[in-house]
């Protein structure tokens, strides 16, 4: 009796183990659409960004736009979504911010990498980006290309911290002691032109809106492949918590959904971006 007793308690177990795995999933499908549906309501959504020309940038009138709080805006209202709600961080922070809960979606200038992957989701890809040298123009003969900023004695490269371009040094094999870590673009800038670095990388659009302030100061290098390593050349996208599958599905479609209208046109044109800007119809490598 006693044994047939624990077989039936065993079976109950399993039985209420998958009852409770079925209504864990069923929890996090709900739970998953719940942000889409609280979106649609008057509080909207909460976006997280933080300021690098030209994906995202702020006016004298503190207004957020760029590259990507205007195509977001064009997403959200594609969605319904009546409000957007604009949360400043620094670059570092984007993704824990997020994770804590400060905001929704982060839309700003960050690549897709496996290790933001790991983390949060990620929409389908929205611009495809080089990466370049910001140098001083009195030191563009000295350094012609990174192997040569790097084969200056004590030669340093800012990067802003958490970017993809840090950690692209570092994989290469750049002693960290030659990675000079800024907060924003500007700081690099500064750090340049003080010559505490040689150079700032950054992606190439964001060097060319600080080289244009001034360009008979300023040179642009773009970064060339560097034996079998490839220069970062990524694809940006927005940004969402883990599990919230329900808003980034129906983000990406509506995302998709804009391509030919004459508003993403409009966004196209107004930064000036051309067919090699873009992800290919199907989306960009994995």
């Amino acid at each position: 009796m006693k044994r047939r007793t624990a077989w039936i308690t065993a079976t109950g177990l399993v039985g209420l183990g998958a009852g409770v795995g079925v209504g864990a999933w069923g929890w996090h499908r709900w739970q998953a659409q719940a942000l889409l549906r609280r979106a649609r309501q008057p509080g909207g959504l909460r976006l997280g960004y933080a300021v690098e020309p030209p994906y995202v940038d702020v006016d004298a009138q503190g207004r957020v736009g760029g590259l990507m709080p205007e195509l977001a805006q064009l997403v959200a209202q594609a969605l319904a979504v009546p409000r957007l709600d604009w949360v400043q961080t620094d670059l570092a922070r984007l993704i824990p911010d997020l994770l804590d809960g400060r905001f929704d979606v982060i839309a700003a200038g960050l690549f897709i990498t496996p290790a933001r992957r790991r983390q949060v989701l990620c929409s389908a890809p929205v611009l495809r980006v080089r990466s370049a040298l910001l140098l001083r123009a009195d030191r563009h003969a000295l350094v012609r290309d990174l192997p040569a900023l790097l084969a200056v004695p004590g030669g340093r490269v800012a990067v802003l911290a958490g970017s993809v371009e840090a950690s692209w040094l570092l994989q290469r094999g750049t002693a960290p002691e030659r990675l000079l870590t800024v907060p924003d673009a500007q700081a690099g800038a500064a750090a340049v032109e003080a010559g505490q670095a040689e150079a700032l990388l950054l992606s190439l659009p964001s060097l060319t809106v600080l080289a244009s302030g001034r360009p008979e100061g300023w040179r642009l290098l773009p970064l060339r492949a560097v034996a079998d390593q490839s220069p970062p050349t990524g694809w940006v996208a927005f940004q969402f918590p883990p599990g919230q599958v329900g808003l980034q599905t129906a983000w990406d479609a509506a995302q998709a959904g804009l391509s030919g209208t004459a508003a993403y046109r409009d966004w196209l044109q107004r930064h000036s971006l051309g067919a090699e800007d873009l992800p290919p119809p199907a989306g960009a490598p994995a």
